[in-house]
């Protein structure tokens, strides 16, 4: 939470609103990122707990409780909050060139 565009875009809610899960009790990475970034405003401290339980689902390879390369857990939240955003925008079949994947808010804030 501390790349302030990052954060910017979880306080605002954009993605609330735009969020395609398929059901209201469906988790979604970036729904649970602007919680997280919700309740850091709000109180000293937060728990990744539910990000932790769902690891799984953002790197399949990496396993809760096992020492891991952070820098992966880091590089594969990268590329699902990509995915949603992409997803959100039509897919990536709709935006098949790495130029327009570039154009996501991921893509401007890390590049």
């Amino acid at each position: 939470m501390h790349t302030q565009p990052l954060a910017a875009f979880l306080l605002s809610g954009d993605h609330e609103y735009a969020c395609s899960k398929p059901s209201p009790s469906a988790w979604c990475l970036l729904c649970e990122l602007q919680s997280l970034a919700q309740q850091a405003g709000k109180c000293s401290t937060t728990s990744p707990r539910s990000i932790v339980r769902h690891v799984r689902k953002i790197a399949p390879h990496l396993s809760p409780g096992r020492q891991e390369d952070s820098h992966d857990l880091y590089l594969a939240m990268l590329e699902a909050m990509e995915a949603i955003q992409l997803h959100e925008a039509g897919g990536k079949a709709a935006h098949p060139h790495t130029r327009t994947r570039e154009t996501t808010l991921m893509g401007h804030i890390f590049g």
